[in-house]
C-alpha cells in the first residue's frame, strides 16, 4: 500500500505527465480565482458568529430576530458639542432625521436628547442584507450625509456608530488586512527563498505555486461557506491566508533541498524528483498530517469562531499539501536545473557533508 502511494505521489515526474499536472492546475487557478476574491463576502462577523451558540447573548439575539423588526441593526448617529447643542445643531439633527429615513426598517427613527443638552443620539434600525458590500456602503453613504449637514456647523462632533458602525468599521478592517497580509506575507517568503537558494529565478515557481493553494483554499471554503453553511469570519479568513503561505513554503524548501541534493546523484531530473518525493515525502505527509489534526481539534471549542476555524485551517493545509506534492515537482522539472543558476547542480558534483 505504501508503495502504491508514493507511485501516485511520482505521477507529476512523468516526462508527459508533468504538463498535464500544470495544465490541470492552470484551469483550477483561473477557475477558482473569482471565487477567492468573494471569500470576503461570505465571512459572517456578526455577535453570534463569535459567541458559544448556547451562551445568553446569542439566545438572546436568536430571540430578537424573531419580533417585528428584530433583526434590523441599530445605526447610531451622534450630534455632540460641549457648550451645548444650538438652535441650528438642532435643526441640523432633524433635517438628517428626514434625509437618513430610507435607510431605515419598518420601524420609525428615534431621537433621543441627552438630559443636559450636549447631544442628541439619532436611532436609525438598518435592514439586514446577506451583501455585506451593500450594508457597508448604506453606512459609509449616511457617513457622508452627516457630513455635508455639519459642515457649516464647526464644533459640533458627530459619529456614525452603533452596531451597524461597528460592522462597518470591523469589515473594513479585515477587508484591509487581507490585503496587506497577502503582500507582507508573500514578500517575506519570497524573501527566504531568495536568501537560501540564492537564484534570481528559482523563488518565483514555489512562490506562484503557493499562490495556487492559497486560492484554491479560498475558494473551496467560499464554496463550502455558501453551501455547507460552514462559518467563515474575518479571522479565519486572515489565518487561512497566513496558514497556507507558511505550511506551503515549508514543504517547497524540504522538498527542493532533497531534489537539488538528488540531481546531484541522479542524471536524469525526473528520476532525482522521484527520489526527492520518495524521501521528504513522508516528513512533509506527517507534518501536514499533525498540524490538519491539531486544527480539527479546534472542532471541540465552544465558540463559534473557533470551531469554523479549523476546518478553514485544516482545508488550507490539505490544499497546500497536494499543491506542493503536485505542482511544484511538475513546474520545477519543467524548469530543469537551469532554475538553480548561477549555482546549478551538476551531476557527479555531490556537496560537501559538513
Amino acid at each position: 500500500m505504501v508503495k502504491g502511494v508514493w507511485r501516485m505521489a511520482a505521477l507529476p515526474t512523468g516526462r508527459r505527465l508533468k504538463w498535464l499536472v500544470v495544465a490541470v492546475w492552470l484551469v483550477i487557478g483561473v477557475a477558482v480565482s473569482p471565487l477567492a476574491f468573494m471569500l470576503s463576502d461570505a465571512q459572517t462577523n456578526d455577535a453570534a458568529a463569535f459567541l458559544p451558540a448556547d451562551a445568553e447573548s446569542t439566545r438572546l439575539l436568536e430571540a430578537q430576530r424573531k419580533l417585528p423588526g428584530g433583526d434590523a441593526i441599530v445605526a447610531a448617529v451622534v450630534l455632540a458639542r460641549d457648550e451645548g447643542l444650538t438652535e441650528q445643531d438642532l435643526a441640523a439633527a432633524e433635517r438628517l432625521g428626514r434625509r437618513l429615513e430610507p435607510f431605515s426598517a419598518t420601524t420609525p427613527l428615534l431621537s433621543v436628547p441627552a438630559p443636559d443638552g450636549r447631544a442628541v443620539l439619532i436611532s436609525i434600525p438598518m435592514p439586514q442584507t446577506s451583501d455585506a458590500h451593500q450594508f457597508t456602503g448604506d453606512v459609509e453613504e449616511m457617513r457622508q450625509i452627516v457630513a455635508e449637514e455639519v459642515r457649516d456647523l464647526p464644533g459640533l462632533r458627530t459619529s456614525v456608530t452603533g452596531p451597524a458602525g461597528l460592522i462597518t468599521d470591523t469589515f473594513d478592517l479585515f477587508i484591509q488586512i487581507e490585503g496587506m497580509l497577502l503582500i507582507v506575507t508573500a514578500s517575506i517568503v519570497a524573501i527566504i527563498l531568495i536568501v537560501v537558494y540564492r537564484s534570481p529565478m528559482l523563488w518565483i515557481v514555489p512562490l506562484v505555486c503557493v499562490g495556487v493553494a492559497d486560492q484554491t483554499a479560498a475558494g473551496m471554503i467560499y464554496l463550502l461557506a455558501e453551501y455547507a453553511d460552514l462559518t467563515v469570519n474575518g479571522q479565519s479568513a486572515g489565518i487561512l491566508r497566513v496558514l497556507v503561505f507558511g505550511a506551503g513554503t515549508d514543504y517547497a524548501l524540504l522538498l527542493i533541498a532533497r531534489y537539488r541534493e538528488e540531481l546531484s546523484r541522479h542524471a536524469d531530473a525526473h528520476d532525482a524528483m522521484r527520489v526527492a518525493i520518495r524521501r521528504a515525502g513522508p516528513a512533509i505527509l506527517a507534518s501536514a498530517g499533525t498540524v490538519t489534526l491539531g486544527m480539527l481539534c479546534l472542532l471541540l471549542g465552544e465558540l463559534n469562531s473557533h470551531r469554523g476555524l479549523g476546518p478553514v485551517c485544516a482545508i488550507g493545509i490539505v490544499v497546500a499539501l497536494v499543491t506542493m506534492m503536485t505542482l511544484l515537482p511538475a513546474a520545477m522539472l519543467l524548469g530543469g536545473r537551469r532554475l538553480f543558476w548561477p549555482f546549478i547542480p551538476e551531476y557527479g558534483q555531490l556537496p560537501p557533508a559538513r
